[in-house]
């Protein structure tokens, strides 16, 4: 990409790009009302369903301040900026990843 646009801020492009989507996703979850679709056809509580739509919820959120707090970090102590961004990129899809738990417990303990 800088190929093209010398003067182009890529990794602020790809922090701001990660952190609204982490976001976007937090917010979906946390006003989900009974969770994923997938859940529910797979036959999951909707208790279990509301606990970890919010638990998702959380965690998209709490990745999404990744980017603000190491900014912030960044200007009294002196670490590799690289890591915020790693840790967004690796935090995004393990916290969606984890979707599947709710599956896997019910089909350990079917209804």
């Amino acid at each position: 990409m800088n190929a093209f646009w010398d003067d182009f801020p890529t990794l602020t492009a790809l922090y701001a790009w990660i952190t609204g989507l982490s976001l976007l996703l937090g917010a979906g979850c946390l006003a989900a009302k009974t969770g994923a679709a997938a859940w529910r056809r797979r036959g999951v509580s909707l208790k279990t369903r509301k606990k970890w739509a919010r638990i998702q919820g959380v965690l998209f959120l709490v990745n999404a301040a990744v980017w603000p707090v190491g900014v912030l970090l960044g200007h009294f102590v002196s670490f590799d900026r690289d890591f915020v961004l790693m840790t967004q990129m690796l935090g995004l899809p393990v916290i969606g990843l984890l979707g599947v738990l709710p599956v896997l417990a019910a089909k350990k303990h079917p209804q």
